[in-house]
């Protein structure tokens, strides 16, 4: 289009002007006639003008589907393959690590094992360490870390379990062959198990914490103030600079009229 305006000048005027040959181009581009407006400055300022309104129009667009977008709340981590692809800092005891790795061809469970560290801390350590940073995990059994865990007040609802188990075994109770207790502590466990007090023991100290609510903010004509009074700056600028170019252009009409009046016949 620059190359076509540049040949038109050219066959015109003999002359190739590719600053006006641009403003031509752009006022070409917005729908306006090659020839309006006839000044180059004004041309000039109409072009920026339509580019400002872009912008403008763009940024306002921009920033009101920023607050009428509603933020996720972060995804929780529920299985092993999360976990390892996460940036999480994870500990264990050594026990743990060798119970759960005993017996276990999970591929998941070999990665998981080169990226546990194994330490000696204390259960209210580690949580010290997770209500601290935030970026810590601990491989425990659940219940045995879940209870000593929420012995500290601030863990309550601040500490959450993966719900994919690895471990491979379940726990036994091992007692002397023929012992007379063997009956009472099987009808025990039974009559515990069947009333669901265990159930509700367990229930009582593991928390799940609730998904954190988004912050809403409504929507009012506050968030649209600073657009409008950038959109009224622009008008009001391009109102005087059309004033500006009316005296002017009035100007030198009156002084090419005074002097056609002096001139002698």
């Amino acid at each position: 289009m620059t190359a076509c305006f540049c040949w038109f000048g050219w066959v015109q005027n003999n002359q190739i002007k590719l600053f006006d040959n641009c403003l031509l181009l752009f006022s070409s581009s917005f729908g306006t006639s090659v020839k309006t407006p006839g000044s180059s400055a004004l041309r000039a300022l109409f072009t920026v003008w339509i580019w400002y309104g872009l912008l403008t129009t763009t940024a306002y667009e921009s920033s009101v589907k920023s607050k009428l977008t509603i933020p996720l709340p972060h995804k929780n981590v529920d299985t092993i393959q999360e976990l390892l692809e996460t940036d999480l800092e994870l500990f264990g005891i050594s026990n743990t690590i060798r119970v759960v790795m005993a017996g276990n061809e999970n591929p998941e469970a070999k990665t998981l094992e080169t990226r546990v560290k194994k330490t000696n801390s204390t259960v209210g350590e580690i949580v010290q360490m997770m209500l601290q940073s935030g970026n810590v995990g601990y491989l425990r059994e659940e219940t045995t870390f879940l209870y000593n865990a929420y012995l500290n007040r601030k863990a309550i609802g601040q500490i959450h379990r993966v719900r994919q188990c690895m471990y491979m075994y379940h726990p036994t109770l091992y007692l002397q062959k023929r012992c007379p207790v063997t009956h009472i502590v099987k009808l025990t466990l039974s009559r515990l198990l069947e009333s669901g007090i265990l159930l509700w023991w367990r229930s009582s100290f593991l928390r799940d914490s609730p998904p954190a609510k988004p912050i809403l903010v409504q929507l009012s004509l506050q968030h649209m103030l600073a657009t409008f009074v950038a959109l009224f700056i622009g008008i009001l600028i391009s109102a005087i600079v059309f004033l500006l170019e009316m005296c002017v252009c009035n100007g030198l009409n009156l002084r090419g009229s005074h002097t056609t009046d002096g001139l002698p016949l």
